[in-house]
C-alpha cells in the first residue's frame, strides 16, 4: 500500500508552548482520515503545519518527498477565509483559482463539473461575496478540487453548513473522496458520524490520544479524547 502521508516525530509550539506533541501516524493511498478532538485541540495546527503554513518539528512526507515538491497534488480547504464581500469575483472565477492547468480566471475545464458535484453549478455566475456561509464552503471545496488533487485536506468543512444539510453533506463528501480516487484528511471536532465515512481515526488533545481503524476505537480512546461522559456510536450503514 503507497503511503501518501507520513508523519513522524510531530510537534509543534508557539513560543513557550507546545500545542502538539510527538505526534506519529500515517495515511495509505484511498483512505479517509478524520483528525477529532475538542476545541483546541490542535487539530487545525496540525494541519496548516503539514502544509508549512506554520513550523514545526519532526518529519513530515507526502507522496514519499517533501511537501513543497508535491504541492500540485494537494488539495486544502481552510475552516475559516477571511475575504471583502464587496469584491467583484464570480463563482467561477474563484472555481479558476484552483485549476491549475490554466492561468485564465475564465476559462477552466473543470469548473462546471465540480460545481455540479458540489451542488453550486446554478450559482456559476454569482458574485462570491454574496453566498451564504454554507455556499461558500461548498465553493471553496469545489476551488480544491479543480486543482484534481490526489490528497484532500479539509479542516472542518461543515462550518457555516446548517444541520438540515450536514446528512447530505457527509455523503457528498463520502462521494467525491470514492468517485475521484481521493486520499482524505478531515479535521472535525464531530465524532458522531466517524464511522459512516472514515477509515481511520487520528483523536487529539495536545498529545495523540489514538490511531487506527474506524471501526476498532474504543469509548475508553473518546473518553480520554473528550472526556467522561462521550458515547462513541458505530454506524452499521
Amino acid at each position: 500500500m503507497t503511503k501518501v502521508l507520513a508523519v513522524k516525530d510531530f510537534s509543534v509550539s508557539f513560543g513557550k508552548v507546545k500545542v502538539l506533541d510527538g505526534i506519529n501516524f500515517d495515511v495509505d493511498q484511498g483512505d479517509f482520515l478524520m483528525v477529532l478532538g475538542p476545541n483546541g485541540a490542535g487539530k487545525s495546527v496540525l494541519l496548516k503545519s503539514i502544509l508549512g503554513i506554520w513550523p514545526y518539528t519532526g518529519q513530515v512526507k507526502v507522496f514519499g518527498q517533501k511537501i513543497d515538491l508535491v504541492r500540485q497534488k494537494i488539495g486544502y480547504v481552510p475552516q475559516y477565509v477571511d475575504f471583502d464581500r464587496t469584491f467583484p469575483l464570480t463563482v467561477r472565477e474563484v472555481v479558476s483559482l484552483g485549476c491549475r492547468q490554466n492561468k485564465s480566471l475564465s476559462v477552466c475545464p473543470h469548473v462546471n463539473k465540480v460545481l455540479e458535484m458540489v451542488g453550486m453549478v446554478g450559482k456559476i455566475d454569482d458574485f462570491f461575496g454574496q453566498l451564504s456561509g454554507g455556499q461558500v464552503r461548498r465553493v471553496l471545496i469545489a476551488r480544491a478540487l479543480a486543482g484534481q488533487p490526489k490528497l484532500l485536506f479539509l479542516d472542518e468543512p461543515l462550518a457555516g453548513v446548517d444541520l438540515v444539510g450536514e446528512k447530505s453533506f457527509y455523503e457528498m463528501i463520502a462521494k467525491w473522496h470514492q468517485d475521484l480516487g481521493l486520499t482524505t484528511v478531515m479535521v472535525s471536532h464531530d465524532y458522531s458520524l466517524v464511522s459512516r465515512i472514515a477509515t481511520k481515526v487520528l483523536c487529539l488533545n495536545k498529545k495523540m490520544t489514538c490511531f487506527g481503524g474506524a471501526r476498532d476505537l474504543t469509548a475508553k480512546q473518546f473518553e480520554d479524547t473528550f472526556g467522561r461522559g462521550v458515547k462513541l456510536h458505530v454506524h452499521n450503514s
